[in-house]
């Protein structure tokens, strides 16, 4: 399967996150990963989205 990493550079918490340029009505599988100092945190579940028609 194909997959892209996003790298994002965050102060303080971040709750939300919006992903742009994806395509119309398309599956998706999600997984989130945090990373600080001490390293990286473990992998979150998988979630599948899907994304509007138009």
């Amino acid at each position: 399967p194909q997959y892209n990493t996003i790298n994002v550079d965050t102060t303080g918490d971040i709750e939300t996150l919006t992903l742009d340029n994806l395509k119309k009505y398309t599956q998706y599988e999600v997984r989130v990963q945090a990373a600080n100092r001490a390293g990286m945190g473990p992998t979150s579940e998988e979630i599948t989205i899907t994304t509007l028609e138009d």
